[in-house]
């Protein structure tokens, strides 16, 4: 089962998300935690995992740039889809930390390492629509895309699949020139 933290919080535009959505979440026990400094060591408790209390500061940044990429990537989805406007909001996540992906399972089958946490954002596209991205967290990478969910979504991976194989042929081609 997930973890859900929603937020009413205003456009985020091409800034991260919200910080209070950055820096708390809640559990499936009704519990909710922070990633801040001053509250040591509560989001990873609930995982299981042991943080040094010299180390709590660099966890919560390293969870808030994790954040802040993810939020970079899906503005570049967005634009991607031909949003511009940049009224964007991070309406809710959930915390999917036990359940892979069908990408990151995929993925792991040809021998690939599995993301450590997972989380679903709802993103809310200026009140007219909300938009599930999936967000994979791998060490050193955030893997992020629109769910599979709709044929709008389905639609915009396959051109983005498309663009990137395009760019690395002609880097393939220019190399052997």
């Amino acid at each position: 089962m997930g973890n859900n933290i929603s937020s009413n919080a205003g456009p985020a535009g091409g800034s991260p998300p919200p910080e209070p959505l950055m820096q708390q979440q809640q559990h499936g026990d009704g519990n909710k935690s922070s990633s801040s400094p001053k509250e040591p060591g509560k989001v990873w408790n609930w995982k299981n995992v042991n943080v040094k209390q010299t180390n709590i500061g660099d966890a919560a940044r390293i969870r808030k740039e994790n954040t802040e990429e993810a939020w970079q990537k899906v503005l570049k989805w967005e634009a991607l889809r031909g949003n511009k406007s940049g009224d964007l909001r991070l309406k809710s996540f959930v915390g999917k930390e036990n359940d892979l992906s069908p990408r990151a399972r995929i993925r792991s089958w040809f021998g690939y390492e599995l993301p450590f946490d997972r989380h679903d954002w709802i993103v809310d596209r200026c009140g007219k629509k909300e938009v599930r991205y999936v967000i994979d967290y791998y060490h050193g990478k955030v893997d992020v895309r629109p769910a599979m969910d709709s044929a709008a979504n389905a639609w915009v991976r396959m051109r983005a699949t498309c663009k990137r194989w395009k760019s690395d042929l002609i880097e393939i081609l220019n190399a052997s020139d």
